[in-house]
Parts: structure tokens; sequence; C-alpha cells
């Protein structure tokens, strides 16, 4: 969770971008929009690329056209979070056989119901074109 405060006189809505080191974090960049004097909450979310203990610089996203006026609207050094530890998703060996032996139970489901349907669609058929040589050997016995 991001702390985020207007300790200004006028409402604000911004964007906030938040920076591993130099480099931009992987994580959505976060919309905030904050009445004069308030303080919020606001979710987060940060997938790191490696493992070991991290932080988090975040600062508001201020236009360039506001120029020298930049450092007068928010701290440009922004806000450094505690350190964040991260660690390797370990591999799981049998996921991988799980996930194929749904696919293939799905798939064998599937091509039995199919056949299913084309047997009783092919039957259906031959049934009626049954009916019909019974209905035209009628006719043509009543002809004669």
């Amino acid at each position: 969770m991001l702390t985020v405060s207007n300790t200004g006189n006028v409402d604000v809505s911004t964007n906030i971008r938040c920076y591993e080191g130099a480099d931009e974090a992987d994580m959505a960049t976060i919309f905030v929009t904050l009445s004069a004097g308030q303080t919020k909450e606001v979710p987060a979310v940060w997938y790191a690329n490696s493992s070991g203990a991290k932080s988090l610089n975040c600062k508001v996203s201020i236009p360039s056209f506001f120029g020298q006026l930049s450092g007068d609207l928010a701290s440009l050094d922004g806000t450094d979070s505690e350190l964040v530890s991260f660690k390797e998703a370990e591999d799981r060996e049998d996921a991988p056989l799980i996930l194929y032996s749904a696919i293939v139970i799905v798939i064998i489901i599937a091509t039995v119901l199919f056949t299913r349907a084309s047997a009783n669609k092919l039957n259906d058929e031959t049934q009626k074109d049954y009916e019909r040589e019974e209905v035209s050997d009628a006719i043509q016995n009543t002809e004669d």
C-alpha cells in the first residue's frame, strides 16, 4: 500500500510512478485524485525481476510544461519504501504434468462428445431416408 498525501491548498489528480533504482519498477502507473489536505492509502502490485531485498522510490509524475515550478508542486526526490525481500519462484516439477493431463482429458472428452453427436446425427438421417423409402414404396404399391 502506498500512502499518498496532498499537503497543498487545491485538489489534485496525478500519476505516481515508482522506480527500482534508476529503472522504472515493473508495476502499473498509479492514478490518484486527492482533495486539499487529504491522505489516501493506494494499493500497488510490484513484481521484481530478481531475488533479494529491494526498495521502491515513488514520485509524482509532473508534466514537463510546468518547468521550474515542478519543484514547488511536489518532491522531485520522491519517497523511498522500506526494503522488500523477493525470492525466485520455485519450479514445481509436477505442475506441467498436471496441466498436460488436464489438457489431454479435455481433448478426450470433447472427442467422445463430438463422435456421439455425429453418430446421432448420421443415425437420424439414415432413419429419415428409410422412412422416405417406405412411403415411396407404399405409394407405388397403391398406384399399381
